[in-house]
């Protein structure tokens, strides 16, 4: 039996096509700290795995900090690494914005706009809800794809353009 969700269940398809671009291009950002930390490391091309063994139960925010570790420990060695405090700001600013949207809970009110509710319970409960546009979940996406391709300079090289650039 084929299953079809209502319209705009759990949120307006041009809402869940942005949080889409979110997770694809988080997890292009997550194995882009990985290939900095082996090269970072020093470990030879055939000898990788060892990195993401030891790497394999860290989360996110401890692969950046053995990432900035390694290049502030490298500093003098690596010249060409003297932009990468900026790089580790656009990092932890690209999951920052990523946090917000994916651990927070997304919904239409009976406006039928898209709220977000964020919840702390430091010293005392706040609960803080907000209107959400595509175009906040488009800057999320945005944030993340620079902080790849600063990285790809870094660590590769390569020098990318935006694919936003790319397409005009």
């Amino acid at each position: 039996m084929k299953q079809e969700y209502p319209e705009e269940f759990p949120l307006p398809e041009n809402y869940l096509l942005e949080l889409g671009h979110i997770t694809v291009l988080w997890a292009n950002l997550e194995a882009e700290v990985k290939v900095a930390i082996n090269y970072l490391s020093g470990v030879g091309e055939l000898d990788q795995w060892r990195v993401y063994i030891l790497t394999a139960h860290c989360g996110f925010q401890e692969r950046v900090d053995i990432v900035e570790t390694l290049y502030k420990q490298l500093q003098g060695v690596l010249p060409e690494f003297a932009e990468f405090s900026q790089v580790v700001k656009l990092i932890r600013a690209a999951q920052k914005e990523r946090d917000r949207y994916t651990h927070n809970t997304l919904a239409m009110n009976e406006k039928k706009q898209v709220q977000i509710t964020r919840q702390q319970a430091q010293g005392s409960l706040k609960v803080k809800v907000e209107l959400v546009s595509p175009s906040d979940l488009k800057n999320v996406s945005r944030k993340i794809h620079l902080a790849i391709l600063a990285l790809d300079v870094l660590i590769k090289g390569v020098k990318n353009r935006p694919i936003w650039e790319k397409e005009r």
